[in-house]
């Protein structure tokens, strides 16, 4: 009984941390210029966000790299003409603002 408590310990324990994205082993940085959009999609799966016009398509992904030890969130926009990869940009997005602490002084009462 107590062998089978810990094993299902040690399971919530890895699906809690893969779900945080301790395990995410995503490298955009291997999009190569003449990929194609069913190679994008298989690599990196659904997009964040997807646009287009014409023969053009903007295909975003919301990942994170690590700068000077701190997790930014990135949007990477992969461009594509007729379904073959042409291009692709690395946005930054800027970290959530820091909650200000507001503290009040109460007057006590005599």
């Amino acid at each position: 009984m107590k062998r089978t408590i810990t094993f299902i310990a040690i399971l919530m324990s890895i699906s809690m941390l893969s779900s945080c994205g301790l395990f995410e082993q995503v490298n955009y940085d291997n999009v190569q210029r003449g990929m194609t959009k069913a190679e994008i999609i298989q690599q990196y799966g659904s997009p964040y966000a997807k646009s287009f016009y014409k023969n053009e398509e903007e295909l975003t992904y919301l990942g994170f790299r690590y700068i000077y030890g701190n997790r930014a969130e990135t949007l990477y926009h992969i461009r594509l003409e007729n379904d073959t990869v042409v291009g692709m940009e690395t946005e930054l997005l800027p970290p959530p603002p820091k909650p200000t602490v507001v503290v009040k002084e109460v007057e006590k009462k005599q």
